[in-house]
Parts: C-alpha cells; sequence; structure tokens
C-alpha cells in the first residue's frame, strides 16, 4: 500500500474555486490534478459549509481593527 497524500487547504481551496467558478467540470478538473471526483466532491461540501467562518472574526479582532481605522483617520 502506497502512503497517502496529504492536501495543503490553500491547494485546496484553490481547486474548490476553479469548481465553483464552472469553468471546467469536476471531471475535469479532477483528470487533470489526478484526483478523484469524489473527493473533489467531498472538498467542495466542506469548504462551502465553513465559508461563514471566513467572516466570523472575534470581537477583539473586531474592537482592534477599529481601533487602528480610528488612529489612520
Amino acid at each position: 500500500m502506497g502512503e497517502r497524500t496529504t492536501y495543503t487547504a490553500e491547494y485546496k481551496s484553490k481547486i474548490v474555486i476553479e469548481i465553483l467558478q464552472g469553468e471546467h467540470t469536476v471531471s475535469e478538473i479532477a483528470a487533470r490534478e489526478n484526483l478523484n471526483v469524489k473527493q473533489l466532491s467531498n472538498w467542495k461540501r466542506e469548504f462551502l459549509a465553513n465559508a461563514a467562518n471566513a467572516f466570523n472574526g472575534s470581537k477583539n479582532e473586531k474592537k482592534k481593527k477599529r481601533s487602528r481605522r480610528s488612529k489612520a483617520a
């Protein structure tokens, strides 16, 4: 048995964004990248399930950003 390949979050995101753009089918991308279609579907599902987290910062982070903006203005 071969070792499992581990893909970075950046690589997975790049592939999922390409899928979402719709210029190529999932099958085309899978073939080009030598990946399984089911794997790409799982990445897409996980990506979409966690998309809202991109906009969830902690309250402290938001306060720091506001403070920086106020000082810069």
